[in-house]
């Protein structure tokens, strides 16, 4: 079953960017009346390929069970010529055409069921001739199970999400899932430190120091409001720009950032710099947001590499800075950030 498995394997790859990139979230089938019918023929092609994915790397079947499994590839086939069939129509009645890259995709993919059709449609023949039974197949790596599994997870993760948006569920479609998990959130770090404001400020305004406590840059320099920022990761120097665009002294310093560097992921953005006085000291907060390059997969990187990287550099730059000021404390992120400053109740 390894030549099937493999063949499995590039039918998800490519199934993926044709149901998830195109019919989801480039034409929203699930979500329009005329195509609910190529919503339902997808649910069906999506059972049948979970079934496949988890039964053809890992077991062996002979007799009436290899039969059983010819019969769901062809299944498989029939439930492709329905799709095909009901996807012109609700093309036609929506308006809709076609596009070059999706009829590449689905030339690619009736390769795919065809090549798959007949490796295993042979070796289940075969296999019929046997006394029935099912047993461990020892023939496709590991690896290859679990790409295939992780494979059957999400496939049925979508059907359900198109039996859900079928069944009339609101934000029950890929791109509302999407777009909350890559809802970009600004970074929030406070830090509760026992100093005065004068002696913090003395600290924040000295720019050129500023990397030695903060690990987000290797190096800055300053002209006026000016300031160039450099980051080295490895051989690799990122560049950008900075202004202080308000400046309240003990209290506040809201800046702007950008980058003209075409290696850097940063685009542009705006931070505050937030000092609150109480009686046992001073709150230190910062929140920021930026905008990305590389458009999606810029976005895509910044949600699950980037910005998760700012967040933790920002809060353990925190804590060096209250060592720098004599003093161990942890920082607060996210939602424990902001409402730390209320808190404290700050003078």
């Amino acid at each position: 079953m390894l030549a099937a498995s493999c063949l499995l394997l590039a039918t998800a790859v490519v199934g993926a960017i044709d149901v998830i990139g195109i019919h989801h979230l480039r034409e929203r089938i699930a979500a329009r009346p005329e195509a609910r019918a190529e919503a339902i023929a997808h649910v069906a092609k999506g059972l049948v390929y979970v079934t496949l994915f988890l039964v053809v790397p890992n077991l062996a079947l002979h007799g009436a069970w290899a039969l059983g499994l010819l019969g769901l590839v062809l299944l498989d086939a029939a439930c492709g010529a329905w799709d095909l069939t009901v996807e012109t129509r609700s093309a036609t009645r929506g308006g809709r055409v076609i596009a070059p890259d999706e009829t590449a995709l689905h030339i690619v993919l009736s390769v795919l069921a065809g090549a798959t059709l007949w490796e295993l449609g042979g070796q289940c023949f075969a296999a019929s001739s046997l006394p029935p039974a099912i047993s461990h197949s020892s023939s496709v790596p590991v690896a290859l199970r679990i790409a295939l599994a992780c494979a059957a997870v999400g496939v049925a993760g979508v059907v359900g999400l198109e039996i859900a948006a079928l069944r009339g569920a609101r934000g029950a479609d890929l791109e509302t899932l999407v777009g909350h998990v890559m809802r970009r959130r600004p970074i929030h770090i406070a830090i509760d430190l026992p100093v005065s404001a004068e002696r913090l400020w003395a600290t924040l305004s000295d720019h050129v120091a500023q990397p030695t406590w903060d690990g987000r840059f290797s190096r800055i320099s300053m002209r006026g409001t000016e300031l160039r920022y450099e980051t080295r990761l490895g051989p690799i120097v990122f560049v950008g720009h900075g202004r202080v665009m308000l400046e309240r002294p003990l209290r506040q310093s809201s800046f702007a950032f950008d980058s003209a560097d075409p290696k850097n992921p940063i685009l542009e953005g705006r931070g505050v710099w937030l000092v609150d006085a109480h009686e046992k000291g001073v709150i230190f907060r910062t929140s920021y947001d930026y905008d990305v390059r590389w458009g999606a997969l810029g976005a895509l990187v910044d949600r699950f590499a980037i910005r998760p990287w700012f967040t933790r550099q920002t809060a353990r730059s925190f804590e060096r800075l209250a060592k720098l000021l004599g003093h161990a404390a942890s920082a607060e992120t996210g939602d424990a950030a902001r409402s730390l400053a209320r808190r404290l109740r700050p003078a």
